[in-house]
């Protein structure tokens, strides 16, 4: 008899564990398309997984944990003295003298420009030339064509 209650029980309790583990299979698919939803919307998945990561941690652990990388990857790398985490990837600015800077060639839509029509009433909306113009250099065209049948401007 007593090795019918301890089977029951060895059965119980293999039960358990066995619902357990199908249900964090279910939550880890759920996780699973979190994070393809996460890829999709166009997020790096490992620093993702990074951040929840650290979430988990406490926080003077993680900024610890942090330290300690710093001084290993300063080791590895032969920096001494590691620059700030948040200044890592700024690049250096290589400042060049004025003197030596040579002047940038004009462009060849300036050097030769397309002259205005002479009835644009605002350039500054207008394209000037072609067909894009605005409605009120369009409107105007259209009656100064009518007024001059010969001047023709295109």
């Amino acid at each position: 008899m007593a090795e019918t209650i301890a089977a029951g029980q060895i059965r119980a309790l293999v039960e358990r564990v066995e619902r357990i583990e199908s249900d964090v299979r279910e939550l880890n698919a759920d996780k699973s398309e979190i994070y393809k939803e996460a890829k999709s919307m166009g997020f790096d998945v490992a620093t993702l997984k990074r951040v929840v990561q650290r979430r988990r941690k406490d926080p003077t652990e993680a900024d610890e944990q942090d330290a300690i990388f710093d001084i290993y990857w300063s080791a590895l790398t032969g920096r001494q003295g590691a620059e700030p985490r948040v200044r890592v990837h700024v690049h250096a600015h290589e400042e060049v003298p004025q003197a030596a800077a040579e002047p940038d060639p004009v462009p060849v839509f300036s050097a030769n420009p397309k002259p205005l029509r002479e009835h644009c009433l605002s350039p500054e909306n207008c394209a000037g030339y072609g067909s894009r113009h605005c409605h009120r250099c369009l409107t105007a065209a259209a009656v100064s064509e009518k007024a001059n049948p010969e001047t023709i401007d295109g």
